[in-house]
């Protein structure tokens, strides 16, 4: 934790110490140093758990969208340009080189490459 927090955090607790006292109460410097210190470790201590738990949500959120990301690959081939992989009335998905995605009959797209946005880049057979 940075030395600008640690202040921080050690002025806004003395700032609430001394406003939680009575008008006749009586604290010495040494005593709202010490109790400062303490408030603002465990401020210290619950910021560094906040911390660590948002790092742990990260972290689980990081390798679910790897999870779904491989899931969203399964099937999919690359494809370089070429005669048409598959039987001409196969139903396949594709996507194009300008990201488009479609789902027609293989004979629908043009499988040689141009270097256009409709180049098939990738495909995969849909079943059914």
């Amino acid at each position: 934790m940075n030395t600008k927090y640690r202040q921080d955090a050690s002025i806004a607790a003395m700032a609430g110490i001394l406003s939680s006292l009575a008008p006749d109460q009586k604290i010495t410097p040494e005593q709202l140093s010490c109790e400062a210190h303490d408030y603002a470790e465990a401020m210290l201590a619950e910021e560094i758990k906040r911390h660590g738990e948002e790092a742990e949500l990260q972290k689980q959120y990081d390798e679910d969208l790897l999870k779904l990301k491989a899931a969203m690959d399964k099937d999919w081939i690359t494809w370089n340009g070429g005669e048409c992989p598959v039987s001409p009335d196969t139903v396949v998905e594709v996507e194009l080189r300008n990201g488009v995605f479609r789902k027609r009959v293989a004979k629908s797209f043009h499988w040689h490459h141009a270097k256009k946005g409709d180049d098939v880049i990738r495909y995969r057979v849909v079943e059914g």
